[in-house]
């Protein structure tokens, strides 16, 4: 009877150290989100497929890699007034600001993904040399910050939420005084 309670103990003991050690497995596999094939990606992945937009697309003003990069259906939730919808819309929007700030260049301060979403904080820097919302070239350089939300699905953005400081840009190109303190 001794050994049989004994018997137990261990092998009860046996199966939380099991359990443990099964969940600190778990813990150190990156988290994985399902994608519309089937499969799944890693948050890493994810995060890999936004700055791919944010060098190749932004910075290296290679705008043939949208097709790579963003769904056909993708989804622009800060387009301009008077965007095509679509990956067609963005592309122009994109072409406008390649244009008209030969220089722009894009970068992330902080990068944050959680299932299918990647935020990023971002700060944008050029010279305005050219038309750009409107407002004919100033020969002004500006920096402003932003934040994005992309939602990424089979490999691709599908999505994307964005905010920036547009006041602060139109007061750097002289568009609009800067208030008095």
């Amino acid at each position: 009877m001794a050994e049989s309670v004994l018997f137990r103990i261990v092998k009860k003991q046996g199966q939380a150290e099991l359990e443990t050690l099964k969940e600190l497995l778990e813990a150190r596999e990156p988290a994985k989100v399902g994608n519309q094939k089937g499969g799944s990606m890693s948050i890493e992945e994810s995060k890999a497929i936004v700055r791919r937009f944010t060098d190749e697309i932004l910075n290296e003003k290679n705008l043939d890699r949208a097709d790579e990069i963003m769904a056909q259906d993708y989804v622009d939730h800060g387009a301009m007034p008077g965007q095509a919808p679509g990956l067609q819309g963005s592309k122009s929007k994109w072409s406008m600001w390649v244009a008209a700030v030969p220089d722009l260049r894009v970068r992330a301060e902080d990068m944050f993904a959680e299932g299918d979403r990647v935020a990023v904080r971002w700060t944008a820097k050029g010279t305005q040399s050219g038309n750009l919302l409107g407002i004919p070239a100033s020969g002004r350089s500006f920096r402003f910050t932003g934040m994005s939300v992309f939602r990424v699905a089979a490999g691709k953005i599908a999505e994307q939420w964005e905010e920036w400081d547009k006041l602060d840009l139109m007061q750097q190109l002289g568009v609009v005084p800067v208030a008095a303190h």
